[in-house]
């Protein structure tokens, strides 16, 4: 699998499905991004812009009654059960932060891409970039909770190893 696909995967972790749809999306692109890392880009930088590019046009794509269930989320603080575009955000966003603590992306990125998504949701004019990234940090701190709660869960459940 190609590093691209790879960092891709990463990021999207629990929406899998989503990077046979990129890969079909950017079909004549693809081959640029792999070239890209061949040439020394690192590839969760550009795993990170080309899932940003997807989400930012997923967003604008949406019809007015979609968009609208989106703003409503963020606007109530909504975390309970947020629209598949604010969780798979979520869940970028702390993939994001956690390659740039384990040094696969440059510091910043990160910050960078919450930002620019920020301001695709705060487009529309009733959002606020306070509001917008006060909860897709919330929803990336759901994220790891939640996977942590998992990785626990699984090694509670593991059986005892042998000779220790």
């Amino acid at each position: 699998m190609p590093r691209i696909e790879v960092a891709v995967h990463y990021l999207l972790h629990d929406a899998k499905e989503l990077v046979s749809l990129m890969k079909e999306m950017y079909a004549d692109k693809w081959p640029g991004f792999i070239d890209d890392i061949l040439n020394g880009a690192r590839p969760y930088e550009v795993a990170t812009a080309v899932v940003g590019i997807f989400l930012q046009q997923s967003f604008r794509n949406l019809d007015q009654a979609q968009r609208g269930a989106i703003i409503a989320a963020v606007a109530s603080n909504n975390l309970t059960i947020p629209p598949n575009l604010l969780r798979i955000m979520g869940q970028v966003c702390c993939h994001l932060y956690l390659a740039k603590r384990d040094g696969k992306v440059r510091e910043k990125l990160w910050t960078g891409w919450l930002n620019d998504l920020t301001k695709t949701l705060i487009e529309t004019g009733e959002l606020t970039k306070d509001q917008c990234r006060t909860y897709v940090l919330t929803l990336a701190n759901q994220f790891r909770e939640a996977s942590a709660r998992k990785i626990i869960s699984a090694a509670n459940a593991a059986p005892p190893t042998q000779g220790g």
